[in-house]
């Protein structure tokens, strides 16, 4: 049986590969090790691409993290060339991905009480030995899961 967090990213994911623009435009996704923000040999013949993963969990937590339980996903989008449009595309599709995400919270998949974006984060990075440009685009997703305890 597949922990919580496991079905919970695994849903997200689902969400997003069911998406018809990103599913359209998307060349690779990474759903597995740290994801784009640390794989630095993104190739053109790896982008447009996407990936979710685990994000780091800094946030104090007040409440009883075995009753509620925030788990912090990236989403990570890369797009290759100058023009930031295309990767601001693909992030407005996953944004409408998470809301509606939050609306139905995950398909009503047990425990979860939201979805939300946390914070989005942008920058062009430049390949210097063969100057090209990528856009590179990071979402942080919360899923806030509330368990049942005995």
């Amino acid at each position: 049986m597949a922990c919580f967090l496991t079905t919970a990213r695994l849903a997200l994911l689902g969400k997003l590969q069911a998406d018809a623009t990103l599913n359209a435009d998307i060349k690779t996704w990474f759903t597995w090790g740290p994801g784009i923000r640390r794989k630095h040999d993104l190739t053109p013949a790896v982008c447009p691409a996407l990936s979710v993963a685990p994000a780091e969990l800094d946030v104090d937590q007040s409440s009883n993290m075995a009753a509620g339980y925030p788990q912090d996903l990236e989403v990570g989008i890369a797009t290759l060339g100058q023009d930031a449009a295309p990767c601001e595309e693909l992030v407005a599709a996953a944004v409408d991905v998470v809301a509606a995400a939050n609306r139905s919270s995950l398909d009503a998949l047990a425990g979860v009480t939201g979805v939300e974006i946390r914070s989005a984060r942008w920058m062009a990075v430049e390949d210097e030995p063969k100057g090209r440009v990528r856009w590179e685009a990071q979402l942080v997703v919360r899923i806030q899961h509330m368990r049942r305890t005995a």
